[in-house]
């Protein structure tokens, strides 16, 4: 089946990157970066002033799907933190308002002219967060945290994103080289059996060396 690809290219992204930090207005490089680290739309339009922990280095990320409520703790990455901490600063409001002052049409319009300006032939504030999940993917990054990260409460919804990243599988296998996959026992016992004891790897060696047929 052809699979529609919905996220950015490294090239892509990097482009669009460079020229929101840049160009643009503080407040689309805020939303650009909450979207850069995987936060649905309305997550980032709603994201509140009292999240923020700037001594921690954290943001707690309120989130609404299927009726049921949770609040996530994230971690700010070191290269968003000036424009996010800045922003925030200025907002001369209570705690309890939202960072970004706008709703969800603004983001969904800040999108559209950043694709056009760059020639992006794709782009909408949800492919950011496909484009986070593929580039953790593709750096070899755990699906199980990666599933808390994006408040995926079931792990099915984080797998889809290996559709989209085969060449993380392609890497894998030939980092395993499992019988199963070549055909040929491991080429060196010892860098995939960390942590086994003798009989343990004497036991491994059994079961994926041919046997010497029964006589009749």
């Amino acid at each position: 089946m052809l699979v529609t690809r919905r996220y950015l290219t490294l090239e892509e992204y990097t482009r669009l990157r460079t020229h929101v930090m840049a160009v643009r207005p503080d407040p689309e490089k805020v939303l650009f970066a909450f979207l850069s680290i995987g936060l649905r739309v309305t997550e980032a339009i709603n994201q509140l002033r009292s999240g923020l922990n700037t001594e921690e280095h954290t943001i707690a990320v309120n989130r609404l799907k299927q009726n049921q409520q949770t609040i996530d703790l994230l971690p700010v990455p070191d290269i968003y933190r000036p424009v996010i901490y800045t922003y925030a600063r200025r907002r001369l409001y209570p705690p309890d308002y939202t960072i970004l002052p706008f709703r969800r049409w603004w983001a969904w319009h800040c999108c559209k002219r950043w694709a056009k300006t760059l020639a992006l032939p794709i782009l909408w504030p949800h492919a950011l967060r496909h484009t986070f999940a593929v580039q953790w993917i593709k750096a070899g990054g755990d699906l199980t945290t990666l599933a808390r990260w994006l408040g995926h409460r079931d792990i099915r919804s984080t797998l889809r994103y290996l559709q989209w990243a085969p060449e993380d599988l392609r890497r894998e296998m030939n980092r395993l080289a499992i019988p199963a996959l070549t055909g040929q026992p491991p080429h060196d016992n010892n860098s995939n059996n960390v942590g086994l004891t003798t009989e343990d790897k004497a036991d491994l060696n059994a079961l994926i060396q041919p046997k010497e047929p029964v006589p009749a």
